[in-house]
């Protein structure tokens, strides 16, 4: 009979953690959602101020129009990196409002706080 009881505890537990890892994986791939909206939202800012980089260069050639796009693509994923990780993180934790409330105060201005998001 105790071994029964191990043997449904270990059970139990087995499912638990199952449960916890399949809850993170959801809650993940529900930021995928919010964390798009913030990654076009910046990419939309990259394209435009690459090209109005180029703009001003006039005449460049493909070398320097390359090296312009490098740099615009690279600054944008390194500044996007801790937000991407902090959405991410609380939205793995089951804090999907937290999670949109930072990428709203990202791309809208939107205020962080006291459960009141209003611009600034």
């Amino acid at each position: 009979m105790s071994t029964r009881k191990a043997e449904a505890e270990r059970a139990h537990d087995f499912v638990e953690a199952e449960l916890e890892i399949f809850l993170r994986h959801l809650n993940r791939r529900n930021a995928d959602e919010v964390l798009a909206s913030l990654h076009t939202w910046a990419e939309t800012i990259r394209i435009r101020e690459r090209d109005r980089a180029m703009a001003r260069l006039g005449d460049a050639d493909p070398k320097t129009a390359e090296i312009v796009d490098d740099l615009s693509r690279v600054l944008s994923r390194k500044i996007l990196t801790d937000a991407t990780f902090s959405v991410r993180a609380s939205a793995e934790e089951g804090d999907l409002a937290t999670a949109e409330s930072l990428v709203k105060a990202i791309t809208r201005g939107e205020q962080i706080g006291d459960g009141q998001a209003g611009k600034k």
